[in-house]
């Protein structure tokens, strides 16, 4: 079946039934297609349904890459290796889109992306560089058994937004173990 005729199946399917995941084989194959512009804003338009799936996230992550969007690609990429640290596939593309020079993507659509709420800066160390500090980043090294570095992330996050009541919960929680 060609890229085509599987839009069309996808729109049908979807458009009887708008609250389906169907919605996320459709954005895959406009994707596909050549329109990721459309795809990841199907996808915007159905957030409840990203931040559910894994799939979903990974659709969108590579919309986002394919649009310009490294950095966002990078995070969606990092959020569903959140939710599945054993994903291979996530994590080969997460490495692509990780070493990719900025030469090699092409340049942000002119729509906005949404900012993801949850990145508050940017680190610059010999260490790590150009990773983001977020609550996924704290849950990962959590995951991985990093207690401190987690909650160095977490107390960082707290620097820029001392009010985060769920930063001050994760904390605790984590103090508490």
């Amino acid at each position: 079946m060609d890229i085509d005729r599987q839009i069309r199946f996808y729109q049908q399917k979807f458009e009887s039934n708008p609250n389906s995941l169907f919605v996320i084989p459709l954005a895959d194959m406009r994707r596909a297609g050549g329109d990721a512009v459309a795809a990841r804003d199907l996808l915007i338009k159905h957030k409840s349904t990203i931040e559910s799936n894994l799939s979903a996230m990974i659709v969108m992550g590579k919309c986002l890459h394919e649009t310009g969007n490294r950095d966002a690609a990078i995070e969606m990429m990092q959020q569903a290796l959140s939710k599945d640290s054993e994903n291979r596939v996530v994590a080969k593309l997460l490495q692509e889109y990780e070493s990719a020079s900025i030469k090699d993507v092409k340049p942000k659509a002119p729509d906005v992306i949404p900012e993801t709420p949850e990145v508050v800066e940017e680190v610059q160390t010999p260490e790590v560089k150009s990773t983001f500090v977020t609550m996924t980043i704290a849950d990962i090294y959590l995951q991985q058994g990093h207690r401190e570095k987690a909650l160095e992330i977490l107390n960082r996050i707290l620097e820029v937004s001392p009010s985060r009541e769920d930063v001050l919960e994760k904390i605790a929680k984590i103090e508490g173990m």
